[in-house]
């Protein structure tokens, strides 16, 4: 499977990724994108009580909610909130993650 490389202008705003270790812990912000288990319970209950999840995955999401609100995690889905706030912007960062991938895949 190709690796997924984002733009400069993304790589830049992100500062580490979800299968990292955390030396303090997670962060108090985790937004997910992944539509697949990503914040499972096992990570969940690694999170800080006053943590926020923002899951803006599209069905089935990446969140186990039901864990989260078992941990007192507050967890917010928005699916597809990228697009429908800033669909130029959201549509090229899809249209330049498939175009590095088919380069891949050349190579």
């Amino acid at each position: 499977m190709a690796e997924l490389r984002l733009p400069e202008p993304l790589r830049q705003r992100i500062p580490f990724g979800i299968g990292q270790r955390f030396q303090n812990g997670f962060p108090g912000i985790v937004i997910n994108t992944v539509p697949a288990p990503m914040l499972t319970a096992a990570r969940v209950a690694g999170m800080k009580p006053d943590a926020l999840i923002l899951d803006l995955a599209s069905a089935p999401g990446g969140t186990d909610f039901e864990a989260a609100r078992a941990f007192g995690i507050r967890a917010l889905t928005a699916p597809g909130l990228p697009g429908k706030w800033s669909p130029q912007t959201a549509a090229e960062a899809v249209r330049d993650a498939v175009y590095n991938i088919l380069e891949d895949e050349k190579a």
